[in-house]
């Protein structure tokens, strides 16, 4: 810890110290990176499009991804359920990953995909990858021969897949963050839930904006 004396505010006699614990921001690193792996404090779940399930936290989520910013913003409840239907659980793993440590390692022929997933969700240091580093890195992990040489397929951005959200007694088809609601009470009532807290997600709707069938 490193103590600072400050000079006397206005001329007056009183003066003041700074505390400073130069290993704060290490700590507060290590404890969040923490949370991911022993599921503490979670208030939030992501589903893949596997039906597998990730505890994770609102908070680490939005501070690395503007799109889950604006998903819990307007969904400010209790622990919400976050249907990713068109994301796989290895690329969301490997996402949720990187946001709680700065970096993660993946398998050479899931770049694209999850460079491509990160980019939909707003990943910030993920989704920013330029093209000419995504693709030597792709390339730097083949071995060599003509038909692996060529190029991988350009990493493309597009709007955010709306996922489901679960909360309360209904799943809601939520909108994508180009294309706000005003009024979170307009979103159309999906499916309702069992009263038991265990009730079973419908992983097989199909897709999240429908005819409400």
């Amino acid at each position: 810890m490193a103590l600072d004396a400050g000079g006397s505010g206005g001329g007056g006699s009183s003066r003041e110290y700074c505390l400073r614990w130069n290993n704060h921001q290490p700590n507060m690193v290590s404890f969040l990176s923490s949370l991911l792996p022993k599921e503490s404090f979670a208030d939030v779940t992501l589903v893949s499009a596997e039906g597998t399930r990730i505890q994770a936290h609102r908070i680490i989520l939005s501070a690395c991804s503007p799109y889950f910013e604006g998903v819990f913003e307007s969904n400010p409840c209790k622990h919400p359920v976050v249907i990713l239907k068109d994301v796989q659980y290895t690329d969301l793993r490997a996402i949720v990953t990187f946001i709680y440590n700065g970096e993660v390692n993946i398998e050479v022929d899931r770049i694209n995909e999850i460079i491509q997933t990160a980019a939909t969700l707003q990943v910030k240091g993920l989704a920013e990858v330029p093209a000419d580093e995504f693709k030597r890195v792709s390339l730097a992990g083949r071995c060599s021969s003509p038909a692996e040489n060529s190029s991988p397929a350009p990493v493309t951005r597009t709007q955010p897949p709306p996922p489901l959200i679960m909360s309360g007694s209904a799943v809601r088809s939520w909108p994508s963050p180009a294309e706000p609601s005003e009024n979170a009470s307009d979103f159309p009532v999906r499916k309702k839930l069992k009263k038991s807290a265990s009730a079973n997600i419908p992983f097989n709707s199909g897709s999240a904006s429908t005819n409400g069938n």
